[in-house]
């Protein structure tokens, strides 16, 4: 009636079997999902929270909020809550929750959850540290949120305290194993992949493996007359590029910490060039900018494939010039950049596969067989490598399940992870990519493309939001190309095949476990919030803010309200992909019939990537410098100084690497935030 309440309680305890199981003081989330009816004027519906035997009360939320059928939920129920709710410190035995009604009305409850948010919130801010005697005199309502170090650190106690790195393992052990099992299968299909494509790719088409050269010239000592020291390392050019570059590296670092010192960094922003409106956003990241470890690397990619990277870019960026002279840009997602990526790559993946048909069939037909002479020296049999490939699709099925995710969807998106895997792998294997950064940034795009939430549900759709941003515009697709280059080297030197599987496992282990500590002991010790990286603590609302289009989609379907709608035109989302798929194809059958077609697709499918904004000036500089020693001096001389000295660039950035890092450590250490970073936008 109008002056009652009607509630459900129930209690929590502070401690449980000898144990903390309510933290007082920590951030929680809680929620539930009601369908409130029939409420009166003032009626509303809450969540209270009692400590001990107390009358009074705090409220974690109240809503009156009438019932909604969408899509998510179908009968009307809505999910209401709140996040980062905290329990008094006042609370000494138990503390009581009550959800109930107000005044008039009808209030239905299902599923409540209550869960600690505490790990992610201290993510974001650090911990404060405190010994083992001060923790033990501190009140229980000042405990929460510390890193307590045992008094005594050369015990068992505090190994094990500098083993866990600040990091609350109970709380990542779950995420952590759900995450590397996925990683696993994709990486282990991408594997597979390039034990099928190997012989194909480095032994048939004789692929230069570019990113390799420099590590193999490091520790191939052939030629050399005491054969115990490579060649390179008594090459005087080596050593006179390592000085300039790292002098060259640490004057910009000079710079940064004192602006007396002349900045020697080679930045050039285009827009600054080219101010006039009527370009529109064409100049806007557009830069010619020189890093020593990008020029060195890019020195010894293919002349084509520089020139194809330059002139790519060039391509992608006149788009908003064209768009913005024909009024395109009106349209807030024009050019479709991700889209054009992803048929780019798809449209790449299916061109390989048609000119490798004959390939691929002969490799089948010694899978099937068990023909061992076929796959001989190979890391596994043919027949292994495709039982390997079927078993991480079925793998990715079952994690479906396992986690609750509708399977078809997942399926879909697994199978075009590894097919973004085998363009990856081909691109590093024939072109080299002197950074990661180059695959499509959103590539849950694909699944709205395909349906989406209507068509797959909401928690696939979830999942490949949140696989997206941490697998798409990271350099996590350098692993599947690092496989190939581990297996035809590993070939080559005559490494143990199964040697060459249990790196590559072993390899993806230790990225998860040893990257992941690394990553959470220093957000935990010192706050992401603190980081100038800020991608991993970013709320990525633009990603979710395509998902939120996705899910209205989802409930109009629902609700009817598009039916007897006529469709006047194909989404322009479609056009990009299917334009961009198109012009790959035609780029890569061009090369293919004519050999004398120098633009390699790779220009055009890697336009669009972040990583060209970083790279894009360090190709057109490689070119011009390795163009004009081989029309001075010759092949010879390309390979016996001038490669030799960008060795020494290589080597002489990767150390000042370590010297900024090590001093950024130090600084970080006595309170100062703000150091020199090397990529800026």
């Amino acid at each position: 009636e109008k002056d009652e309440v009607s509630g459900v309680r129930v209690r929590l305890p502070i401690e449980k079997d000898g144990g903390s199981f309510i933290v007082r003081d920590e951030h929680y989330m809680i929620s539930v999902l009601g369908r409130a009816t029939d409420l009166g004027p003032t009626a509303n519906y809450y969540c209270r929270v009692y400590n001990d035997t107390a009358t009074t009360f705090s409220v974690f939320f109240q809503s009156a909020d009438p019932p909604k059928t969408n899509f998510l939920h179908k009968t009307g129920f809505r999910r209401v809550g709140q996040y980062g709710v905290k329990f008094s410190p006042d609370a000494r035995e138990h503390v009581t929750l009550e959800f109930g009604l107000q005044g008039n009305g009808r209030l239905e409850l299902c599923d409540p959850k209550l869960f600690s948010v505490a790990a992610l919130e201290t993510l974001y801010t650090g911990k404060k540290i405190v010994s083992e005697s001060q923790f033990a005199h501190l009140p229980p309502s000042e405990r929460a949120n510390l890193i307590v170090r045992p008094d005594r650190l050369w015990t068992w106690t505090g190994v094990k305290f500098f083993l866990a790195g600040y990091i609350p393992i109970a709380q990542w052990v779950q995420p952590v194993a759900v995450w590397t099992i996925f990683v696993l299968l994709v990486l282990l299909a991408t594997l597979s992949i390039n034990i099928i494509f190997r012989n194909q790719w480095i032994d048939n088409e004789r692929y230069q493996l570019p990113v390799t050269r420099i590590p193999l010239t490091l520790i191939d000592n052939e030629g050399a007359e005491d054969k115990a020291l490579p060649p390179i390392w008594k090459n005087k050019l080596m050593y006179i590029g390592f000085a300039v570059c790292l002098v060259w590296l640490l004057l910009k670092a000079w710079h940064f910490y004192n602006p007396k010192v002349p900045d020697v960094a080679m930045k050039i922003y285009l827009r600054e060039y080219f101010a006039d409106p009527g370009w529109g956003q064409m100049w806007g990241p557009w830069r010619l900018e020189i890093q020593g470890i990008f020029l060195s690397m890019c020195m010894f990619m293919e002349l084509n494939v520089l020139m194809s990277l330059v002139i790519g870019y060039a391509l992608y960026r006149s788009q908003w010039w064209v768009g913005h002279a024909s009024g395109l840009t009106a349209n807030p997602n024009f050019p479709y950049s991700f889209q054009q990526a992803i048929g780019a790559y798809l449209g790449y993946a299916v061109i390989v596969v048609f000119f490798t048909r004959r390939y691929l069939w002969k490799v089948l037909k010694a899978a099937i067989t068990g023909d061992k002479q076929a796959s001989d020296g190979e890391a596994l049999s043919y027949r292994s490598a495709f039982l390997m490939l079927i078993a991480t699709v079925a793998g990715s099925v079952i994690w479906a399940r396992w986690l609750g995710i509708a399977p078809g969807g997942l399926l879909i998106f697994f199978l075009f992870l590894v097919v973004l895997g085998l363009v990856a792998s081909k691109i590093r294997a024939e072109c080299g990519t002197p950074w990661g950064y180059f695959v499509p940034q959103n590539l849950v795009l694909l699944m709205a493309l395909l349906g989406g939430v209507w068509r797959f549900g909401p928690e696939a759709i979830i999942f490949c939001y949140i696989a997206s941003f941490m697998l798409g515009p990271t350099v996590f697709f350098l692993i599947p190309g690092a496989q190939m280059e581990l297996l035809g080297v590993g070939k080559r030197w005559g490494v143990t095949p199964r040697h060459l599987v249990y790196c590559t496992i072993l390899g993806v282990l230790g990225g998860m476990i040893i990257g992941g500590w690394v990553f959470l002991s220093n957000a935990y010790a010192l706050g992401g919030n603190t980081s100038r990286y800020g991608w991993a603590f970013d709320s990525k609302w633009w990603y979710f803010f395509t998902y939120n289009q996705d899910l209205a989609v989802a409930n109009n379907n629902f609700l009817g309200q598009v039916q007897g709608a006529v469709e006047s035109a194909v989404d322009p989302a479609w056009w990009a992909f299917g334009i961009s798929a198109a012009v790959t194809m035609l780029l890569a059958a061009l090369r293919q019939v004519f050999s004398g077609f120098w633009f390699h697709p790779v220009g055009f499918i890697l336009g669009s990537a972040n990583f060209m904004a970083y790279i894009w000036g360090s190709c057109p500089i490689a070119a011009a410098i390795r163009a004009v020693v081989l029309w001075l001096g010759g092949a010879a001389t390309v390979r016996n100084k001038l490669l030799p000295f960008f060795v020494g660039v290589f080597l002489g950035e990767c150390a000042g690497y370590l010297i900024l890092l090590a001093h950024a450590a130090y600084l970080r250490a006595i309170g100062i935030e703000k150091v020199y970073c090397i990529l800026t936008p």
